[in-house]
C-alpha cells in the first residue's frame, strides 16, 4: 500500500476520498457503498482462552477519524452463582469506550501512598531498610529482632484499619493495582512511589496523569485521571464518572472511572455525563466462615462467620454528547437488586438539531430461581436480556436480535451453596455450606458438620449461558459449550488433589478371613504357632502415582466378629482371645517389616471389632497384611465352636489414572449457524479441538482454590494440663476457609490458557472443511511460592507471556498449505524497563506482634504434619517461642533478625520481534520474512524499522521510521510541542530502503495553527534530497483544513457546514480568502435550514467562481452524504429509508443506478 496515502491519512484523520489531481490531494467522502450486512456469520472466537467473542454494535462515533463504538457484549467463560447482573442483563456489558478499574493492596492508594515521602517515616524506603520496636512492649515478641539490616520478608501489619504497631498508623506500603481498557490500549499500572509516576504492566506509550482531591480527616480521593494517548488524543477518566464502594457506614472508596471526556488533537470533544445509582450490596452471612483447630487436639477454638455489606455509588452513564448529536440512556428501577439500582432500557441517538435518527429498546425479564429460595427478589431474580431492537424514524422494528439462554431444572438463587470451588453451579442443593468435604488432612480426626460437595457438574455449569442468538435476517447461531480440561503440573497437581479425586481411582485390597466354626478357617494359616494362628495377605504393590486418600476418610478398615462368637467370650481372658492386625512392607533385601501395628480386637480392646486407620502411602512399595488369632481357649468342647465367624481387613488408596483435569468456567466445544429460523436451511458447523502436537489437552491451569492453612495461634495466658499458667503460648493448628486462601488469578479473564487450538469449518453448502490451528505461549503460575531467599518477587509470572501467538499452521485435506510463526521481544530486555516496589503485608503473621487480644499467624508450615502441599503458603519468620522451621526444614526456636518482604516488580516490553509466513507449493516453499525493530527513547518505544525478505530473491526492503521523540529529528519545527501533546506515534520521517540503498523519504512538518498542531508542509524525493510537494496552507479553529496548495498548482479552498464536521465545497482554483465572504452564509444554512436552500446556495457559488472547479456535498447528519455535485453540475443523489440504510443511488435525470432492499425478520 502507498505509505504516503497512509501517512496523509493518518495525519489529517478524515475519512474521505475524491479524485485526486496527486497523491497529495486532499481527501473528500466517499459516496456511500450499499448497506453491508454485519459479518454475522464469522465465528469471532478468543482461541487461547476458548471464548467467543460476542458483540452487538450499536451506534459508532467518530472524533477526528478515531471510532469510539458503542456496543454490548456478553462474557461466554460462564455465569457464577453470586454474580449480579449488569444494567444490561446477566453476563452482559455496555462499553462506551473505555474505563480504568482498580484492585485494592490495604489501603487505597491515593490516601496516603501516593503523598507518601518514600523515604519518610510511613515510606517503603524506610520500612525496607529498619521498623522500630512497637510500643506496646510484650515479652518474647517479633518486635525485639525487628531491626534488620537486609530486607527479604516480612509480614505489613499496617495495612487498612489495622493499626497494630501505634508507631505507624497511616502506613501503606503496597500499591494498588490499576486496569485500563481504551482505545486498543489495555494492561494495567502501579504507582512508584519514589518516583511519584504511575508504571504502566507491559510498557505502554500512554502518560498518566491524576488529580487528587483532600478529604477531611481520610487523606485524599483519585478524582480524575488525565490519559496521554500517543496519537495525541486526551482522555479524562473520573469527576463524575468515578464509581465507589464503601463498607457499611464507611468512607466511600473509587473503584472504578470511566470516560469523561475525549479530546482529539484539534480540541474537538466527546462528553460523557453520569447520574448516579445508590443501593446497598449483600453477601450472604452464612456463605463465607472459617474454623481453627489446635493442633494436638483438634480443639475448634475459632469460628467466624464473614459476611459483607457494601454500599454502591454506581455512576451510569446518562449522555454522550459529540460534534454531531447526541445519545441519551434511558433507565428504570429493577427487581434483582435493592433498592436505587437502575436498568438500562433505552438508547436514542439524535443530531445536532435535536432529531431522533435512531432509538434502541433493551427488552429484558428475570431468571427466576427455583431452589434454595431466599424469599427476596434481590437475591432469587437475576435481569436477564431477551432482545435488542432497533427502531427506525417512524418507531417501527427494522432490526432484532432475540436471546436464548441455558436452564435447566434447577435455577439457583444468589445465595445458593450449591457451587464448585469455582463459584459456579454444580446442583448440589442440599449444600449448606461452602466448606468442601475431605477438607481436613489426615493429622486431624475431628468431626465436624462441613464437608460438601463442591465438585463441578458439566450440566448446570452452564446454567445462565448464552445458548442462541438468532439475527435481524433470520439466521441463528448456536452455542454449545464444556468445561475448560487442563493439565496438572507437580504445584497444581498437589493443589487440585486436595480438593478433587478427579485424577484418582481409589484403589480397594480387601483380605478376609472366614470359617463355618472357629477351629477352621479359610484361607488356612500362613504359620500356626501353638494355639496362635498368623495370617498374610496377596502382596500388593503401589506406584509412584499412588497416595493416600485425602481428608479424613479412613484408609484402613477392619471388621472381625472372631473373638465375640464363642461361648462365654466375657469370661475368656484377654490375652487367650484376640486378634492382632498389622500392616507391613517389603524391605529392599526382600524381608517383610511391620510398618504399622493396627491395633487388637478383643473384649477390653476395640470391642466393636471394628478399627479404622491411615495408610500413609510413600509412592512405590510393596505391602501385605498380617492378622494373628490368638485363640488359647480351643482346648474342649468342640460344639461350643459351630459358629460362623468372619475378619475383613482391607487397604485403601488412590491411584493416579490421569493427568488432565476438568477446571471450572467454559470453552467452547462447537457453534452451529442456521440460516434460516426453523433450522431446516443450509448450516455451519465449527469445531474447536484442544488438543496439542501429542492429542493431549493443551489446557494449562490458572489457578487451584485452597481452603486450608498452617497457622500459629496465639492464646495469652492459657493454662497447661498441670495448672500452669502459660503466657503468650503459641499452638500450631489450621485454619480452614470456605473461599480460597490463594488469590484465583486468571489469564485473560480465564481459569484456563491453551497452547494449542485448533478450529474446523465445515460448509454444509458446499460439503468442505476448512482446518486452523494456532499455537499460544504459556508461563506457569507460581501460586505465591515466594522462595524466602530472593532478592526479588513478582506476584506471579507477566500475564503478558501467555496468550501470545506463536504459530498458525493453515490446512488443506489435512495438509499444511501455510505456517506462520510469531516472535515477541521479552525477558531479555524486561530488566532496564522500570519497576514498583512494595513490602508485602500477606506474607506477616499477627502473632509475631504478641497481640494482648487472641491473635492468628498465617501460613506457617510445621514440619510434624503431612501434606503440605494441601496447603497454600508459608511465613519462615524465626521468631522465639512461635513453633517454626528454618531453611533446613528443622523447627528452630531460636532468635533471629526479621527479613522484610521487600520486592520490586519489574514491568516490561511485549511488541512483536518477528514474523515468517511459509508457503507450501507443490514445487517447493517460500518463505518471507519481517523483523521489528524499536527504538527506546526517553519518551516512548516506538517502531523504528521494518525489515522484509523472501526466499524468493534474499531482497531485504527496510521501512524506517523517524519519531517527534527521536534525536534525528532535533531542530524540525515543533518537535518539543509534538512531545509535550504526546503526539509521538505518528512517524514524521519515512524511509524506505533496499539493502543499504535508498529508495525514497517523505517528511511531514507540522505547523501551528490557532493553538492546535497540524501538518504544514509535506517533502518527498529519491535517493538523499527531498523536495516540497504540498503546502496546507489555512485551518480553522476545529482543524479543519480550509486551503491547501500541490506545488506548482492553484490553491484549493474547501467550506465547512454541518456545525463544521462536514465539507460542503471544494474550490478548484480559488484561495480561501476569495471564498470568504461566502462561507458564514452557506455554514448557516447548512446548520439549521433545508437541503433545498443549502443546495440553492450551493448554485450561487458556482454561479459566483465561473473560473473555479466547484464540488458540492450535502449531508443527512448523522446517516450519510445526500447529494454529490462535480464541477459539471452533474447531481448523484443518494435515498435512505427511515432506518438509515441506503436505498437508491440515482443520477442526474433520476434514473436508479443502484438499488438496495433489505428483508429483515420482524
Amino acid at each position: 500500500m502507498n505509505t504516503k496515502f497512509i501517512l496523509l491519512f493518518t495525519l489529517l484523520t478524515l475519512s474521505l476520498y475524491s479524485q485526486k489531481s496527486t497523491e497529495y490531494d486532499y481527501d473528500i467522502p466517499l459516496p456511500p457503498e450499499s448497506y453491508q450486512f454485519k459479518k454475522r456469520l464469522l465465528n469471532n472466537v478468543s482461541l487461547y482462552t476458548g471464548q467467543p467473542s460476542i458483540d452487538i454494535p450499536l451506534f459508532t462515533i467518530n472524533l477526528d477519524g478515531m471510532e469510539i463504538p458503542i456496543s454490548i457484549s456478553y462474557n461466554t467463560g460462564g455465569i457464577k452463582v453470586e454474580e449480579d447482573a449488569t444494567s444490561v442483563g446477566l453476563g452482559w456489558s455496555l462499553n462506551i469506550g473505555g474505563q480504568i478499574t482498580r484492585n485494592n493492596n490495604g489501603l487505597p492508594d491515593e490516601r496516603y501512598f501516593m503523598t507518601q515521602d518514600y523515604n519518610g517515616i510511613h515510606g517503603i524506603g524506610n520500612f525496607k531498610e529498619t521498623l522500630r520496636p512497637n510500643t506496646l512492649g510484650h515479652f518474647n515478641c517479633s518486635q525485639n529482632y525487628l531491626y534488620a539490616g537486609r530486607v527479604g520478608m516480612y509480614d505489613d501489619s499496617f495495612r487498612a484499619g489495622d493499626n497494630i504497631t501505634t508507631n505507624y498508623p497511616l502506613a501503606d506500603i503496597r500499591p494498588d493495582e490499576f486496569y485500563y481498557s481504551f482505545f486498543g490500549h489495555s494492561g494495567k499500572f502501579m504507582f512508584n512511589q519514589e518516583w511519584k509516576k504511575f508504571i504502566t504492566f507491559p510498557l505502554d506509550d500512554i502518560n498518566i496523569n491524576y488529580e487528587l482531591t483532600p478529604i477531611a480527616s481520610a487523606g485524599y480521593f483519585l478524582n480524575k485521571f488525565n490519559i496521554q494517548l500517543p496519537n495525541g488524543y486526551n482522555l479524562i477518566l473520573g469527576q463524575d464518572g468515578r464509581s465507589s464502594i464503601s463498607a457499611y457506614g464507611g468512607t466511600p472508596f473509587d473503584q472504578s472511572w470511566q470516560l469523561k471526556k475525549i479530546i482529539s488533537p484539534k480540541n474537538k470533544e466527546i462528553v460523557y455525563n453520569y447520574f448516579i445509582a445508590r443501593y446497598n450490596l449483600y453477601t450472604n452471612l452464612s456463605n463465607y466462615t472459617s474454623q481453627i483447630l489446635t493442633m494436638g487436639n483438634s480443639q475448634v477454638i475459632g469460628s467466624t462467620f464473614e459476611s459483607n455489606v457494601t454500599n454502591n455509588i454506581e455512576q451510569l452513564i446518562s449522555e454522550i454528547n459529540f460534534p454531531s448529536g447526541k445519545i441519551n440512556f434511558i433507565y428504570a428501577d429493577r427487581l434483582d437488586l435493592q433498592t436505587g439500582a437502575k436498568k438500562l432500557q433505552e438508547i436514542k441517538i439524535y443530531d445536532t438539531s435535536n432529531n431522533l435518527i435512531k432509538r434502541i429498546e433493551l427488552v429484558q425479564s428475570y431468571f427466576m430461581a427455583n431452589n434454595n429460595l431466599f424469599g427476596k427478589d434481590a437475591v432469587d431474580k437475576r435481569l436477564k436480556l431477551d432482545a435488542v431492537k432497533f427502531y427506525d424514524t417512524k418507531n417501527t422494528v427494522v432490526e432484532n436480535y432475540n436471546f436464548d439462554y441455558y436452564l435447566f431444572d434447577k435455577i439457583p438463587s444468589k445465595y445458593s451453596k450449591a457451587q464448585d470451588h469455582w463459584g459456579y453451579f454444580n446442583g448440589k442443593e442440599t449444600n449448606t455450606s461452602l466448606f468442601p468435604k475431605n477438607l481436613l488432612p489426615q493429622a486431624y480426626t475431628v468431626e465436624s458438620n462441613y464437608g460438601y460437595n463442591r465438585d463441578l457438574d458439566t450440566l448446570y455449569t452452564k446454567t445462565f449461558s448464552l445458548k442462541s442468538i438468532k439475527y435481524p435476517e433470520g439466521g441463528i447461531k448456536y452455542y454449545n459449550y464444556e468445561n475448560h480440561v487442563a493439565l496438572t503440573g507437580a504445584t497444581t497437581g498437589t493443589y487440585f488433589d486436595a480438593i478433587s479425586d478427579e485424577r484418582y481411582a481409589v484403589k480397594e485390597v480387601p483380605f478376609t478371613i472366614s470359617g463355618y466354626n472357629l477351629n477352621y478357617f479359610y484361607p488356612t494359616p500362613s504359620e500356626v504357632n501353638s494355639l496362635n494362628k498368623i495370617f498374610y495377605s496377596e502382596p500388593f504393590d503401589t506406584s509412584i502415582y499412588s497416595s493416600s486418600l485425602k481428608g479424613a476418610e479412613a484408609s484402613i478398615l477392619i471388621n472381625t466378629n472372631l473373638p465375640f462368637q464363642v461361648t462365654r467370650y466375657s469370661s475368656i481372658n484377654t490375652e487367650f482371645n484376640q486378634v492382632q492386625f498389622y500392616l507391613e512392607k517389603k524391605q529392599d533385601d526382600g524381608i517383610y517389616k511391620t510398618l504399622k501395628y493396627m491395633g487388637t480386637v478383643s473384649k477390653d480392646q476395640n470391642s466393636s471389632g471394628k478399627i479404622n486407620g491411615f495408610f500413609d502411602v510413600g509412592g512405590k512399595g510393596t505391602y501385605r497384611m498380617k492378622v494373628i488369632v490368638v485363640q488359647n481357649y480351643l482346648l474342649s468342647s468342640p460344639n461350643d465352636y459351630n459358629f460362623y465367624h468372619n475378619t475383613s481387613f482391607t487397604v485403601k488408596y488412590r491411584e493416579k489414572v490421569r493427568d488432565d483435569v476438568r477446571i471450572g468456567g467454559l470453552r467452547i466445544k462447537d457453534i452451529k449457524t442456521y440460516t434460516n429460523e426453523n433450522l431446516s436451511g443450509p448450516k455451519y458447523l465449527t469445531n474447536f479441538k484442544y488438543t496439542d502436537d501429542n492429542n493431549i489437552t493443551s489446557g494449562r491451569m490458572m489457578n487451584v482454590p485452597c481452603y486450608a492453612e498452617f497457622i500459629s495461634v496465639y492464646i495469652p495466658n492459657n493454662a497447661n494440663s498441670e495448672g500452669q499458667v502459660l503466657t503468650n503460648e503459641h499452638q500450631l493448628g489450621i485454619k480452614l476457609s470456605s473461599s480460597s486462601t490463594l488469590s484465583l488469578y486468571k489469564t485473560s479473564n480465564s481459569n484456563v490458557g491453551y497452547t494449542k487450538v485448533s478450529q474446523i469449518e465445515h460448509d454444509n453448502i458446499n460439503n468442505t472443511d476448512i482446518k486452523e490451528s494456532d499455537y499460544y505461549s504459556w508461563a506457569e503460575p507460581k501460586f505465591s511460592e515466594i522462595s524466602v531467599f530472593d532478592d526479588l518477587r513478582e506476584q506471579e509470572p507477566k500475564d503478558w507471556h501467555r496468550g501470545k501467538l506463536l504459530k498458525k499452521l493453515f490446512y488443506n485435506n489435512e495438509k499444511i498449505v501455510k505456517e506462520e510463526q510469531y516472535n515477541y521481544y521479552g525477558d531479555q530486555i524486561e530488566k532496564n524497563m522500570g519497576y514498583v516496589d512494595e513490602i508485602n503485608y500477606q506474607l506477616i503473621d499477627r502473632s509475631s506482634f504478641c497481640l494482648p487480644q487472641t491473635g492468628v499467624s498465617k501460613h506457617i508450615y510445621p514440619i510434624t504434619v503431612g501434606h503440605p502441599g494441601l496447603f497454600s503458603k508459608f511465613t519462615p519468620l524465626l521468631f522465639e517461642n512461635i513453633p517454626q522451621i528454618n531453611k533446613y526444614g528443622i523447627e528452630n526456636n531460636v532468635s533471629p533478625k526479621t527479613i522484610i518482604p521487600y520486592f520490586k516488580i519489574y514491568t516490561g516490553f511485549d511488541k512483536l520481534k518477528s514474523k515468517t509466513i511459509k508457503n507450501y507449493f507443490k514445487d517447493g516453499t517460500v518463505e518471507q520474512t519481517e523483523d521489528y525493530l524499536y527504538k527506546n527513547t526517553p519518551n516512548s518505544i516506538e517502531l523504528s524499522s521494518i525489515k522484509n525478505s523472501t526466499s524468493l530473491n534474499n531482497e531485504v526492503l527496510e521501512t524506517r521510521y523517524f519519531y517527534p521523540q527521536d534525536v534525528e529529528m532535533i531542530g524540525k519545527p515543533n518537535v518539543n510541542n509534538l512531545i509535550t501533546k504526546n503526539m509521538i506515534a505518528t512517524p514524521l520521517v519515512t524511509q524506505t530502503y533496499k539493502g543499504l540503498e535508498k529508495l525514497s523519504e517523505q517528511e511531514t512538518q507540522f505547523g501551528s495553527f490557532q493553538n492546535l498542531l497540524l501538518p504544514q508542509y509535506i517533502y518527498s524525493g529519491k535517493s538523499s534530497s527531498t523536495e516540497k510537494k504540498a503546502t496546507y496552507d489555512q485551518y480553522d479553529d476545529k482543524g479543519n483544513l480550509l486551503q491547501y496548495t500541490i506545488t506548482g498548482g492553484a490553491p484549493i479552498a474547501l467550506i465547512w457546514g454541518y456545525n463544521q464536521t462536514q465539507p460542503i465545497a471544494k474550490i478548484e482554483n480559488a484561495s480561501y480568502s476569495q471564498v470568504a465572504s461566502y462561507v458564514a452564509n452557506l455554514q448557516n444554512i447548512s446548520n439549521i435550514g433545508t437541503e433545498a436552500a443549502l443546495i440553492t446556495a450551493l448554485n450561487s457559488l458556482r454561479t459566483a467562481l465561473p473560473n473555479a472547479m466547484i464540488t458540492t456535498y450535502t449531508y443527512i447528519p448523522l446517516v450519510g452524504v445526500s447529494t454529490i455535485t462535480d464541477p459539471k453540475e452533474d447531481t448523484i443523489t443518494y435515498t435512505y429509508d427511515t432506518a438509515g440504510r441506503l436505498q437508491f443511488v440515482k443520477d442526474k435525470k433520476g434514473n436508479v443506478l443502484s438499488e438496495n432492499q433489505y428483508h429483515y425478520k420482524q
